[in-house]
C-alpha cells in the first residue's frame, strides 16, 4: 500500500534515496542492510525513479549488491564520495548513468585520495553536494552546511581539473544533475 501511495506521488518524488550501506558506525547489523538496500533498489526499479546510494566502509558490498539487482542502465549519484578512485571507476563503468557527488570534503586539508579522485574523473560525471549540515567547505568547516557554499565546491573542483571559469564547472554540473534526475 506504502508503494502504491509512492506512485501517486511519483510526480513530486524525484529519486529513491539515499539508500545504501554504511558499515562506519554498525547501527543496524550488515545482513539487514544488505536485505533493505536490495528492496530499496526494486522499489527505485519499480518507479523508475534514479538512486542516491550512501556507501561508506562498504565498496565491496555494494558493487557486488548493485551489480546483482540494480539493471546497469539505472541512473544513479552516487552521494557524499570520499571513497577510492577504484571504487568510483569501476561504479561508473558498470553503470554508464553514474554520477559522483562530492562535498566540500575536497576542500580538506588531509583530503588529499578525494581531491586525487575528483581529478581523474571527468567533469560530466561529477556532481556538487552540500551534504548538509556536514561537509562544509573550507573556511566554513564546522559549520551548518547549505547550498549557498555550492561555488566554494565548484571552484576546488575546477582548480583540481585546470578550469579557469568555475562557471564552466557550474554548468556542466548542473547538466549533469538534468541527467540524473531529469529536473
Amino acid at each position: 500500500e506504502k508503494e502504491k501511495e509512492k506512485e501517486k506521488e511519483k510526480t513530486k518524488v524525484v529519486a529513491v534515496g539515499e539508500c545504501g550501506l554504511d558499515f562506519h558506525y554498525n547501527k543496524s547489523p550488515k545482513d539487514i542492510q544488505k536485505k533493505v538496500f536490495i528492496e530499496q533498489i526494486e522499489i527505485s526499479k519499480q518507479l523508475d525513479l534514479p538512486l542516491v546510494i550512501h556507501a561508506r566502509e562498504a565498496e565491496n558490498e555494494t558493487i557486488e549488491i548493485m551489480k546483482r539487482y540494480c539493471p546497469s542502465t539505472k541512473r544513479i549519484h552516487l552521494h557524499c564520495f570520499t571513497d577510492s578512485l577504484k571504487y568510483g571507476q569501476i561504479m561508473m563503468k558498470e553503470f554508464p548513468n553514474l554520477c559522483i557527488g562530492f562535498t566540500g570534503a575536497i576542500t580538506f586539508k588531509n583530503a588529499h585520495n578525494n581531491r586525487n579522485t575528483v581529478k581523474n574523473i571527468s567533469l560530466d560525471r561529477i556532481l556538487l553536494e552540500t551534504d548538509g549540515p556536514y561537509m562544509s567547505p573550507v573556511p566554513y568547516r564546522g559549520k551548518v552546511s547549505h547550498p549557498g557554499y555550492i561555488p566554494l565546491v565548484a571552484e576546488q573542483i575546477a582548480k583540481l581539473h585546470g578550469i579557469n571559469d568555475v562557471n564552466k564547472v557550474l554548468k556542466q554540473c548542473r547538466q549533469n544533475v538534468v541527467k540524473v534526475y531529469g529536473v
